[in-house]
């Protein structure tokens, strides 16, 4: 189950950091939405407490489920995302 909690906080932080991706804006021409640097910085943090949690507590097994799931749908993500148009 906490694998689970830290599954679902880091893939809604990772959602978040993609929606305003600057490369992402600039290469499929949307209109640009600028979080600015110390959110950013703060959100990667977010994206990273559920793993440092598990590793300072010793729920190893929650640390490599997450690590799992977050990969596997991060790559899912790109994945899925449009891609830039080549015209």
């Amino acid at each position: 189950m906490p694998s689970l909690l830290g599954i679902v906080w880091s893939v809604t932080t990772l959602g978040i950091l993609i929606r305003f991706d600057r490369k992402r804006q600039r290469t499929q021409k949307i209109k640009p939405v600028e979080l600015p640097k110390p959110l950013r910085q703060i959100l990667w943090l977010a994206l990273l407490v559920p793993a440092i949690v598990f590793a300072v507590v010793g729920n190893f097994s929650a640390l490599t489920n997450w690590a799992g799931a977050v990969t596997v749908i991060g790559w899912g993500i790109a994945f899925y995302l449009p891609k830039a148009s080549s015209s």
